[in-house]
């Protein structure tokens, strides 16, 4: 993907800041205390796996076939189960 093609992904930088901005974020929240606890278990490397293919998909284009506000409670649901709420985003 070139910096021409128009996207959000492109503007920022392509891949190489998509990567970094990822890792930047696990890096913080799985250290914060009030979050930490939600990644017990987890394999971030996975996580970010997935985090990147869903911003990839958000700074590109997202499908119509995709209910975005359904699709995030879905992937987050077990972390409401657990405690997650408006308090630890900032």
């Amino acid at each position: 993907m070139c910096k021409t093609d128009g996207t959000l992904l492109a503007r920022i930088g392509g891949e190489p800041a998509l990567e970094a901005a990822v890792d930047e974020f696990y890096g913080r929240v799985v250290t914060d205390p009030q979050l930490s606890g939600f990644f017990d278990g987890i394999t971030i490397e996975g996580l970010k796996e997935h985090q990147r293919k869903f911003l990839r998909m958000a700074f590109t284009r997202i499908p119509e076939s995709i209910d975005v506000v359904k699709f995030m409670h879905t992937k987050h649901e077990r972390l409401f189960l657990r405690g997650l709420n408006g308090e630890h985003f900032d």
